[in-house]
C-alpha cells in the first residue's frame, strides 16, 4: 500500500517520514537508488506502508544547497549582534540566496543583551534599512518581538539558518524548551561557535514545521552576475530608470541605482558595497 509522506530527517541511508501522526523510518527503493535520485529533508514523498520504502519524490518547489533542504517557504536569517559580531555582508548573501529561491525572509537577532542601549540603537539603526525593504527583523531578547515572532510561525514550513554559534538551538529551545537542543559557547580563541546540530530536522510548532541547521563559519556559493543583479530586489525598480536595460550598476553612465545611493542613507551604501563587491569578485 502506498502512502505519501513528508522526509522530516535523514540520517544516513534512513529517512524519517512523517504520516499520519506517526513518524516512519525508511529506506530508498533499488529504483531510486540505481537512478541516483536524493531523498533530502523536506522532500515529499511515495512510499510503501509495509515494507518501509519510499519509491519516488515528489516534484520539488524549491531547493537549497546550504543547508541542504527541499520545498521550504520561509527562511528565518539568524545573526547575533555579536559573538561572533554582525557581518552585513553575509547577510546581504544569505538574502541573495533565499531570493533565488523565492523564500520569503526574515530576520532575527541574537545576543542583543550583551550590548550597551548605545550599541542597541546604533546597529538596529543599519536594521530599519532592511525592514523598509520588506524584511521583519525581530529582537529575540525583546519579549514583544518574540511575540510577534510566535504569530509568524503559523502554518507554514520555516528554516532556521545562520553561523555557528549565533543562537539557533537556543532561540528554538525557547520556542520548544521540550526538545532540549544542544547549544554551545562561543569559542574565544576562533571568535566563531562551535557546531551543536549535526543534522536538518523538522519540528512542529503551532501547527507549523520549524528546522534546525547545522551552523557554518563562512559561505561559498557560486553566484552569476545576473544572479546577483536580478535578486537585489530594492535595486530593481530603481533600475528601470537607468539609461542601459541591462545595467549591472557598477560603471555604467547615468546609472539611477548609483545617483539614488549617492543621496541615500548609510545603510543602503553599505548594501550597495556589498553588491559591487559580489559583482567585482564574479566578474575576476
Amino acid at each position: 500500500m502506498q502512502k505519501k509522506g513528508l522526509v522530516i530527517k535523514a540520517i544516513a541511508s534512513f529517512f524519517y517520514v512523517s504520516y499520519a501522526g506517526e513518524i516512519l523510518e525508511c529506506r530508498a527503493s533499488k529504483k531510486l537508488k540505481l537512478n541516483k535520485e536524493k531523498i533530502i529533508t523536506g522532500d515529499n514523498v511515495i512510499f510503501n506502508l509495509e515494507e518501509k520504502y519510499i519509491v519516488a519524490i515528489e516534484e520539488r518547489k524549491n531547493e537549497l544547497i546550504r543547508p541542504k533542504i527541499a520545498n521550504v517557504n520561509n527562511a528565518i536569517l539568524v545573526f547575533s549582534a555579536t559573538e561572533p559580531v554582525m557581518n552585513f555582508g553575509l547577510l546581504d548573501r544569505m538574502i541573495l540566496i533565499m531570493e533565488m529561491n523565492n523564500l520569503k525572509t526574515h530576520i532575527l537577532v541574537t545576543k542583543t543583551d550583551l550590548l550597551s542601549l548605545k550599541q542597541r540603537d546604533k546597529l538596529f539603526e543599519r536594521y530599519h534599512y532592511y525592514q523598509k525593504i520588506g524584511y521583519k527583523v525581530f529582537d529575540s531578547n525583546i519579549v514583544s518581538d518574540v511575540e510577534k515572532f510566535k504569530k509568524l510561525l503559523n502554518a507554514d514550513k520555516f528554516v532556521f539558518t545562520g553561523q555557528t554559534g549565533v543562537g539557533k538551538s537556543t532561540f528554538i529551545n525557547q520556542l520548544l524548551p521540550e526538545l532540549e537542543l544542544k547549544t554551545q559557547e562561543i569559542s574565544k580563541a576562533l571568535g566563531r561557535g562551535k557546531h551543536t546540530t549535526r543534522e536538518i530536522e523538522f519540528y512542529n510548532f503551532n501547527e507549523s514545521y520549524i528546522i534546525d541547521t547545522p551552523g557554518f563559519s563562512s559561505l561559498d556559493i557560486t553566484f552569476s552576475v545576473e544572479d546577483v543583479r536580478d535578486n537585489y530586489h530594492d535595486f530593481i525598480e530603481l533600475s528601470e530608470q537607468c539609461r542601459f536595460n541591462m545595467c549591472y550598476h557598477v560603471q555604467e553612465p547615468n546609472c539611477h541605482v548609483k545617483k539614488i545611493v549617492e543621496l541615500s542613507c548609510d545603510s543602503m551604501k553599505e548594501r550597495y558595497k556589498n553588491y559591487v563587491k559580489l559583482i567585482v569578485e564574479l566578474r575576476s
